[in-house]
């Protein structure tokens, strides 16, 4: 007899989808919930380490939050990247013309706006697209800049940029916060480039040696009152420490104590008083946490994703990038549907969430599990993070296609649920995701605002 299947349409809401993380998760401590009827496709899932159990998420869970406490006792050279930043002090664009560029996951964007008091007033030109394959952001950047606006010439006094891929942080030459790509970073979209200062490349290619140019990761660009949380393509996350006040008197750090997480450290002097010049800078941490290697329990999975991908750069690393993020969430499923014999494939995009909301079939409790999965994955570092941060409630600012619509846009409510099975209490963590966040960030490195309202 051919198994029963659950009522097609009754996948979204609060309850059914808690119930639903509830019986694939199977979190301790909570009222047991029946496995839903369609056994076969969570028992091979599970023995083909695609549905990992609640003691997978919580290793997850505890080997960031050892990340953490190791970097900031200095004791780096884990899986994830901890990248400090000193942000501008001051706004390199208060009255002009200015350009912004967002470049990451899928899209590409730039904005030629203008700026009075600080303040962005007007936005003269804007192109959103599709990012292309292969395509260079350095050549972007400057195929792209404006000089023109509807046949009037303009003036651009200043470029930023919100850039999706790993970067070392420098100082440029006026002062602004520069990047450099990484190793790491290559082969990234299949896009290679010089592993020098951005701006100074960018200013090559335009011919303006004087042009203030300031380039940053994506979440050290939003990061707006405790941090940031990406998740769409890829995955990660960023903390961000307050302004420095000129009536700042803090205490000396301990003897010894490597302070990569104390944000202010650097900031005193040898009585341990802050310094006067230094008010108004903020310290931010690009975690790059979508580099977190996973438990041995998804180890084979991850090498057969590894094996699909055609740029073998992107190999052997971003380990839950693979099992988390919308840029690897149709590899996961194709290769799930290859090992129940199904016949349905995807390609990237909606059509997992189109699939997990609206078939009762087993091609969409693929689509499912993989989408709950994506959630307690996220929510593991939230908790991390939240615990690293003494237990005091943060607040970060979100992007990206899954935490801002993903699953029929129940996809944060998933993570929230996630977040309580580890014991996070309501209120602890709160993403907020403003519309057009990405350029809104990218905007702030050359005005300073980078806290963002949603």
């Amino acid at each position: 007899m051919a198994e029963p299947k659950p009522d097609r349409g009754k996948f979204s809401g609060s309850h059914n989808l808690k119930n639903r993380m509830l019986a694939v998760v199977g979190a301790p401590g909570v009222e047991s919930v029946a496995v839903p009827v369609l056994s076969r496709v969570h028992s091979t899932l599970r023995q083909g380490g695609f549905n990992p159990d609640f003691s997978f998420y919580n290793q997850v869970r505890t080997d960031m939050l050892q990340g953490l406490r190791s970097a900031q006792e200095g004791k780096l050279g884990g899986s994830v990247s901890f990248i400090r930043h000193d942000l501008t002090p001051k706004p390199l664009l208060t009255d002009g013309v200015g350009q912004a560029y967002v470049y990451g996951g899928t899209g590409y964007s730039h904005s030629t706006f203008e700026v009075r008091n600080g303040q962005v007033v007007d936005e003269l030109r804007r192109v959103d697209r599709p990012l292309e394959p292969g395509e260079n952001v350095i050549d972007l950047m400057a195929r792209d800049f404006t000089r023109k606006v509807d046949g009037k010439r303009v003036e651009v006094k200043a470029v930023s940029g919100n850039i999706g891929q790993e970067l070392i942080p420098g100082t440029g030459r006026f002062g602004e916060l520069d990047g450099t790509p990484t190793a790491a970073s290559q082969g990234v979209k299949g896009q290679v480039i010089e592993l020098r200062s951005m701006g100074d490349m960018v200013r090559e290619k335009l011919g303006k040696p004087h042009l203030p140019v300031t380039v940053a990761n994506d979440t050290i660009s939003i990061a707006g009152s405790d941090g940031s949380a990406i998740i769409g393509t890829g995955l990660n996350k960023g903390l961000l420490g307050r302004e420095i006040q000129t009536v700042d008197i803090l205490p000396a750090p301990e003897s010894g104590r490597n302070v990569f997480f104390d944000f202010r450290a650097d900031l005193y002097d040898s009585q341990g008083v802050t310094l006067q010049d230094q008010a108004g800078r903020r310290i931010a941490v690009n975690l790059e946490s979508g580099g977190q290697e996973m438990p041995a329990y998804t180890k084979p999975l991850i090498a057969r994703i590894d094996a699909q991908l055609e740029d073998p750069k992107e190999r052997d690393k971003h380990e839950i990038e693979k099992l988390a993020a919308g840029g690897y969430l149709h590899l996961n499923f194709n290769l799930a549907a290859q090992d129940l014999g199904l016949s349905t494939r995807i390609k990237p995009g909606k059509e997992i969430d189109v699939l997990a909301e609206s078939d009762p079939g087993e091609a969409g409790e693929i689509a499912r599990i993989l989408l709950i999965r994506s959630a307690m994955l996220e929510a593991a570092q939230l908790a991390a993070i939240h615990e690293f941060m003494g237990g005091n409630p943060i607040t970060l600012i979100g992007d990206g296609s899954l935490i801002t619509k993903g699953w029929n846009g129940n996809f944060k409510e998933m993570v929230q649920d996630g977040l309580k099975m580890f014991g996070v209490p309501e209120g602890g963590v709160t993403i907020e995701t403003p519309d057009d966040v990405a350029m809104k960030g990218a905007r702030g490195l050359l005005t300073g605002s980078i806290d963002l309202v949603a």
